[in-house]
């Protein structure tokens, strides 16, 4: 039950991996903010979900490699009134600093916003470690899968075996 205004953050590459957990969450009113890859996309998303794609990019070799000023000035302005935030994979190839800059932003908007926040996945958790930004989160989840697939529905099996222990 997360407190609203409710803004879900989704970057990296792996789009089929995080339709389920879109369509689950688009049922608690949250909004999405997704990153570099998905702007060619929007056919695989559900249709019902509030789900802003990037309006400009950074490109390099091989396609849209960060999203660029326009889009990081969108995002921070919805991320700036949320009250709960949660972030799944970085916003653009921010493993080479020429695009990690939407990242950077995400990563500072979300840590001064005030609002309670998730990060998940080892490669979002290793930047924001890389840039000492780490502390600044509510919760951080190593196991981006693993939350992904908390955040769509199904149940985990470590949490199920617990439950069974009840």
């Amino acid at each position: 039950n997360p407190e609203k205004p409710f803004v879900v953050v989704i970057g990296g590459m792996k789009i089929r991996d995080k339709a389920a957990t879109i369509a689950n969450l688009a049922k608690k009113d949250a909004r999405f903010l997704l990153g570099s890859a998905y702007g060619m996309m929007r056919e695989t998303l559900p249709h019902d979900a509030d789900i802003s794609l990037p309006v400009d990019y950074i490109p390099g070799d091989g396609g849209n490699l960060d999203i660029g000023p326009k889009t990081v000035r969108m995002y921070e302005e919805a991320i700036g009134g949320a009250k709960t935030v949660i972030w799944s994979g970085p916003v653009g190839k921010a493993e080479d600093p020429r695009y990690a800059n939407g990242s950077l932003a995400i990563g500072k908007k979300i840590a001064e916003s005030g609002a309670f926040s998730v990060v998940g996945g080892g490669d979002t958790a290793d930047f924001l470690e890389a840039h000492g930004m780490l502390g600044k989160f509510g919760f951080v989840s190593t196991g981006g899968g693993a939350m992904l697939a908390f955040l769509s529905g199904e149940v985990l099996p470590g949490i199920a075996a617990l439950d069974d222990t009840e």
